[in-house]
């Protein structure tokens, strides 16, 4: 699994920009969000998975992504590859995939041929 600058959990945060879509969709009783979220469903036997993030994320989702790196390692008892992407925002991460600046490209590749 590739997960780029997901929102792995779900929340109606105010700092979400999100939030009302996510009320549309889930509905508002947030005690029910844990068990919607992603980073609740992990264990020892969840596929491989690249987890990437922006240093200019939407609010939270870099904590969130992180989140789901150490969740993985702790249930698999060793940490998942991750990717951290200084100078960038939500969308120029992707947009700089088959550019001069190819870095997630170019991780994203390496771990399909050898996923972990």
């Amino acid at each position: 699994m590739i997960v780029v600058s997901g929102r792995v959990r779900i929340d109606n945060l105010k700092e979400n920009p999100n939030a009302k879509k996510v009320e549309q969709y889930y509905g508002t009783d947030a005690s029910r969000f844990e068990g919607y979220s992603p980073v609740h469903h992990v264990n020892r036997d969840s596929v491989p998975t690249f987890v990437a993030w922006a240093e200019f994320e939407n609010a939270l989702i870099d904590v969130y992504c992180a989140e789901l790196v150490f969740r993985l390692a702790e249930a698999k008892r060793k940490a998942p590859p991750m990717m951290w992407l200084p100078g960038h925002n939500h969308s120029s991460a992707i947009a700089h995939i088959g550019t001069s600046e190819d870095r997630l490209g170019k991780a994203i590749a390496s771990f399909i041929r050898n996923p972990r």
